[in-house]
């Protein structure tokens, strides 16, 4: 199964559902995921909340994992620089110099977390 594939089954089990995306246990995004598309090197989620629906768009993960405990689902999007480079070597230390404010992404995790209300 390749990486995209593995991807989309994960997300295909998030539809419909009521779901935080958190950074850093502070929540961003928060609404029932009523679509997703993943194009090019983006995902983008549509999400509606009340009778607004908004877009999400977040890079491809370095990393995608799922966990479910009690029947609730959690996703994380990994974007930190140790699962883009082998630790120690010559570029995961240029990595780790690069300072960026271009994407609040940067070397966090995305939890993408079922809202159990």
């Amino acid at each position: 199964m390749s990486t995209i594939e593995h991807l989309e089954s994960i997300l295909n089990t998030l539809l419909q559902r009521n779901l935080n995306f958190q950074i850093n246990n502070k929540i961003v995004k928060r609404g029932k995921l009523v679509l997703f598309s993943v194009k090019d090197y983006y995902i983008t989620f549509f999400v509606k909340f009340g009778s607004l629906q908004k877009k999400y768009e977040v890079p491809f993960p370095y990393h995608v994992e799922l966990l479910e405990k009690n029947n609730m689902k959690r996703v994380i999007f990994d974007y930190t620089i140790d699962r883009l480079s082998v630790p120690n070597s010559e570029l995961f230390f240029k990595l780790k110099n690069i300072t960026t404010k271009a994407n609040k992404l940067h070397n966090v995790k995305l939890n993408i977390v079922e809202d159990n209300k």
